[in-house]
Parts: structure tokens; C-alpha cells; sequence
């Protein structure tokens, strides 16, 4: 019976501990993902960044006591777009490491909304694998992302369509 309490106890106590740590440690606002993709895109190229995050402290449950008499300076900055720039972009993505050629894409963006896609495979074909980018355009224009579902039968055009799209979307995004 003991050794039940003694385990029990144990796990609980660990168990706090790990939650503990866990939220000692998160920075406010991170995913935690670090997830990127990167493309060749004509003009800038892009290049994975690693997310870093660094470790926070909680404040004491104090309130605090300190007490100022400045008044906070007032901003006039006009708010950022938060959407990706207005213009024409091309992106080309390698399909399954270049062993089934190159997917080409170009990518209008008006009103910080993607308005057309164009992508073929190949540079000269008007169509992809399994007429993939027509479905994978589709669903591109509607989610106004990369976060298109892989098209059955053309996994690796599906991939590098994607990879070319977030590659533009983070040109744009600047």
C-alpha cells in the first residue's frame, strides 16, 4: 500500500513538474514548428531561418508598487499592410530532387489577395503531372496559402507546388 502511495505521489509530482517547466519555458507567441520550406525565386532568394525562441520568466504574482508620473508618448505610425506585396512573382521548385524536372510558377498578387497562379512543369508543358495544378490552383486561390492537400497520383508535383507557393508567399511577405 505504501509503495502504491509512494508511486502515485511520485508520478503526480512529476508530472506538475514537467507542466511546470513547460510553461516556465514557452515565449509568448511561439508555434513552435519552425517548420520552413525554400525555393528558387527569381529575384531575392529565399533561405530557411530557423525559429529561435528564447526562455522567459514568469513575474512574481505581486503587484507591483512602483509608480511613475511620465506620460507614454503618443504614436502617429500608420499601420503595416499585414498582407504580401502587390506584384508579378516566379518560383521554380525541383520535382522529387530535379529527378522529374522543374515546376515553374508564376504568382499575381493584387490588393494583397493572390489573384492567378500559373504553373507547369518543365518550363514549356501547359499542364502538370496528373493535371495537378489546376486542382492544386484551385485550392491555392481559395485558401490564399500554401496549405494546399497533395493531389493522389502526383505526391511530388503536389510537393513542389506547395514549395514553390510558400517560397513566392514569403518573397511577397518581405
Amino acid at each position: 500500500m505504501r509503495r502504491t502511495a509512494a508511486v502515485v505521489l511520485g508520478t503526480v509530482t512529476g508530472t506538475a513538474l514537467l507542466v511546470g517547466a513547460k510553461l516556465g519555458t514557452a515565449a509568448p507567441g511561439d508555434s513552435g514548428d519552425g517548420a520552413e520550406s525554400a525555393a528558387v525565386i527569381s529575384g531575392p532568394t529565399a533561405t530557411p531561418h530557423p525559429s529561435t525562441s528564447a526562455p522567459t520568466t514568469r513575474a512574481s504574482a505581486k503587484p507591483s508598487t512602483t509608480h511613475t508620473t511620465a506620460k507614454p508618448a503618443k504614436t502617429t505610425a500608420k499601420p503595416t499592410p499585414t498582407g504580401p506585396k502587390d506584384g508579378r512573382y516566379t518560383a521554380k521548385s525541383a520535382v522529387k530532387s530535379g529527378r522529374y524536372g522543374t515546376l515553374t510558377m508564376t504568382v499575381t498578387i493584387s490588393g494583397q489577395r493572390i489573384t492567378a497562379i500559373a504553373a507547369s512543369e518543365d518550363g514549356g508543358e501547359s499542364h502538370c503531372y496528373h493535371s495537378a495544378c489546376p486542382k492544386l490552383t484551385s485550392e491555392a486561390l481559395t485558401a490564399q496559402s500554401a496549405s494546399v492537400a497533395t493531389v493522389s497520383g502526383a505526391t511530388y508535383t503536389s510537393d513542389a507546388y506547395r514549395s514553390a507557393l510558400a517560397a513566392v508567399l514569403k518573397s511577397a511577405n518581405g
